[in-house]
């Protein structure tokens, strides 16, 4: 599983929706033959939840490498009464379809619904 994860935030937007279903269908086999606990999320969900875990430590750590890259905070929540939000941040502009598969781009809009 640790090599299926490895730095899966930044290939993860580059992954076809069939790449994630060849993926998923060897974790089942395995799951399966014993190779793996048979309570083992799908790997749409672990994948999420390695998103989610690394855009926490981005949020909450200024140190981090990764949180200049960060938007900026967004001063409209001091203005409105807003929903609440997982971050603080402004969305980012989506620019091309490449760049919207980018983490940074991407993870922001996670749960903005």
């Amino acid at each position: 599983m640790s090599r299926l994860m490895y730095a899966s935030p930044a290939w993860r937007g580059f992954a076809t929706a069939t790449d994630l279903k060849r993926v998923d269908a060897f974790l089942r086999r395995c799951k399966r033959c014993g190779y793996c606990s048979s309570d083992l999320l799908d790997f749409e969900e672990l994948l999420d939840e390695s998103d989610d875990r690394l855009f926490c430590k981005i949020l909450n750590n200024s140190t981090h490498t990764l949180h200049t890259l960060l938007p900026r905070q967004s001063i409209a929540s001091q203005h409105y009464h807003l929903r609440r939000r997982n971050h603080d941040r402004q969305l980012p502009a989506q620019t091309s379809h490449l760049c919207n598969k980018n983490f940074i781009t991407r993870a922001p809009y996670e749960d903005c619904y």
